[in-house]
C-alpha cells in the first residue's frame, strides 16, 4: 500500500498538499474512521497526528496480525452467542485458563501495559480486577475482551471447542 509519507524522510512534517489540501479539522482519515477516533485525534497536537498516527494508519499490517484480529472478532461473537451471560463466559475463561495451566497473571503479562507493572502491582491488579469475587462488579465486557484478546488464536479455538462440548 502506498504511504502518504513515502517522500517524507524521517517522518518530517509533510506539506498539506493533495490529498491534504483541506483544513486540519477535516482530516482525510476522519471519513474512514469512527467518529470517536476522529474526535480523539482532533484533541491531539497536529504534529503528533501527522508524524505518529497517520503513518501507522497508512502502513500495511502483517497478515498474521490481520488474521489474529479477524479471528478475535469471530471467536468473540461465537463465545458471546454460546453463553447466556457475560458472567458465565468469564467463568468459562477462568476454568479454561486453570485447566490449561495458563495463569491469569501470565496471560495478562502478554499485554504491554501489564508487563510494565512491578510484581506487587501485577498481583494487586489481578486480585482487584480478575479475582472471581471481584470480577463481576464492573467492566465485565471490557475484561472479557481483554482476556479473549490476549489468548492466542489456537487457545481461542480450544476455548470455543470446550464451551461447545460443555
Amino acid at each position: 500500500m502506498h504511504s502518504a509519507f513515502a517522500d517524507t524522510p524521517n517522518h518530517e512534517t509533510p506539506s498539506l498538499s493533495p490529498p491534504y489540501n483541506h483544513s486540519f479539522t477535516e482530516r482525510p482519515f476522519a471519513t474512514h474512521c469512527t467518529h470517536s477516533f476522529a474526535t480523539h485525534c482532533s484533541r491531539l497536537p497536529e504534529d503528533i497526528v501527522i508524524n505518529h498516527i497517520m503513518p501507522f494508519i497508512y502502513n500495511t499490517q502483517s497478515p498474521l496480525l490481520l488474521q489474529d484480529i479477524q479471528d478475535f472478532t469471530e471467536n468473540q461473537n461465537i463465545l458471546t452467542h454460546l453463553t447466556k451471560t457475560d458472567n458465565e463466559l468469564f467463568r468459562h475463561i477462568l476454568k479454561f485458563c486453570h485447566k490449561h495451566s495458563i495463569y491469569i497473571i501470565n496471560l495478562l503479562s502478554r499485554s504491554f501495559h501489564f508487563r510494565q507493572k512491578t510484581n506487587p502491582d501485577k498481583i494487586q491488579c489481578v486480585n482487584n480486577h480478575f479475582h472471581i469475587f471481584n470480577a463481576f462488579k464492573k467492566d465485565i465486557k471490557r475484561k472479557l475482551k481483554c482476556l479473549i484478546g490476549l489468548l492466542t488464536p489456537v487457545e481461542r479455538m480450544k476455548l470455543v471447542n470446550k464451551i461447545l462440548i460443555y
